[in-house]
């Protein structure tokens, strides 16, 4: 995505992202718009988010609060790699390449999400071990709702 936001006739916004932003906001919503958003401590949503979200930290939380990251057809929502302790719950996840993407990872918690309308898929571990994922619901992702690559121990009761 450009960075770079052009204004055409002082009041037409030409960023597809911030055009969102700014429909949203006038409208009243709150929305929370990132680009890429790097997470290295407890994070609760006070609104959607348009973008990544990069983990950075070990044993932290991040309660979507039931509101949606909209991410991009070519990058994942969530993008953890090398974590362990993290918790993930309560987040629906749009648009993006892959909703949840977990690369070398131990002792992570996938709670309560919904991963829908991704290009790829909805859930993918590669790996990584000792992990739950409980009460999550994948569908309508072009090609997989979850997705396994060298895991051990997961468990898991999905939809």
């Amino acid at each position: 995505m450009d960075r770079q936001v052009e204004i055409q006739n002082q009041n037409k916004v030409t960023n597809p992202l911030l055009n969102a932003y700014l429909l949203a906001t006038s409208q009243g919503s709150r929305v929370a718009m990132h680009e890429k958003l790097d997470i290295s401590s407890d994070y609760t949503f006070t609104g959607d988010i348009f973008g990544t979200i990069n983990v950075m930290a070990d044993n932290i939380v991040i309660d979507g609060k039931g509101y949606t990251l909209h991410g991009s057809e070519n990058s994942h929502g969530f993008h953890l790699m090398d974590r362990k302790n993290v918790i993930i719950k309560n987040v629906r996840v749009e648009g993006c390449l892959a909703a949840f993407h977990l690369f070398s990872c131990s002792n992570i918690k996938i709670l309560d999400n919904i991963a829908i309308n991704n290009t790829f898929v909805g859930f993918e571990m590669y790996y990584s071990s000792h992990s739950t994922l409980q009460g999550n619901i994948a569908t309508n992702n072009d090609h997989f709702g979850f997705c396994w690559c060298q895991v051990r121990t997961i468990l898991f009761g999905v939809t």
